[in-house]
């Protein structure tokens, strides 16, 4: 009910699922579970992330939650959205791509377009898990 759509006041959905985030992120409130996705990418067993916690992992690897926030996107000011995405840029892209992959939503595509130009050459590039990361993404595709 969180994720899914848009509610009629998309700002009070957007402060909710950020602050909803941020509480299981931080481990100060799991009222909300952001565990139990179906779609939920897979752990990546072959890559270390030393300084991200399990919780963060499973929020960036659900594609309901990047799914809901790349429809906000398009109804909220647009930089609100994406700083929300700023950390799982920085300490999980490589659950971000792969989760992105797993999106489909018509509105948002500006959003989408930004993360995936930042994402793309990263991983095109030198990055130490371009490998783990592009053949998954292969499979996935």
């Amino acid at each position: 009910m969180i994720l899914d759509g848009v509610w009629k006041s998309p700002s009070l959905q957007l402060s909710f699922v950020k602050n909803a985030l941020r509480c299981y992120t931080t481990s100060e409130d799991k009222t909300f579970s952001f565990a139990q996705s179906t779609r939920k990418i897979p752990q990546i067993t072959e890559v270390l992330f030393p300084q991200v916690t399990l919780e963060t992992i499973d929020v960036w690897s659900q594609p309901e939650v990047v799914e809901c926030l790349l429809r906000l996107s398009h109804r909220n000011p647009y930089p609100r959205v994406r700083e929300i995405f700023d950390a799982p840029l920085k300490g999980v892209p490589e659950y971000l791509l792969l989760t992105l992959s797993k999106c489909s939503v018509s509105n948002g595509c500006i959003l989408i377009d930004e993360l995936l130009s930042t994402l793309m050459p990263m991983f095109l590039g030198t990055h130490a898990n371009s490998m783990i990361v592009l053949k998954r993404l292969w499979e996935y595709n």
